[in-house]
């Protein structure tokens, strides 16, 4: 998967061998150019838009495919909004 082919809004899951982990890719761009994934991790107890490399660990990550009955940047909003949550 490249992530260069990613967008806002596109739902990416990483592999984690007993379990995966699914995140949204946000529209907000890391120091290191790659996209933000916002996500619920008992890692950090709550839902947290945080950098690519601390979500994905490394780990084999590729994308769902997954339709939304409203707009990218109303899904984005939601999510932000269950930021701390």
């Amino acid at each position: 998967m490249s992530i260069q082919n990613l967008n806002a809004g596109d739902i990416v899951v990483s592999n984690f061998g007993v379990y995966q982990h699914w995140s949204l890719v946000s529209d907000a761009l890391c120091e290191k150019g790659l996209p933000m994934l916002i996500s619920a991790t008992q890692r950090n107890g709550t839902v947290q838009e945080e950098n690519w490399d601390v979500v994905t660990q490394g780990k084999h990550t590729y994308p769902a495919k997954v339709t939304y009955d409203r707009p990218v940047p109303e899904v984005l909003e939601l999510a932000r909004s269950q930021i701390g949550q």
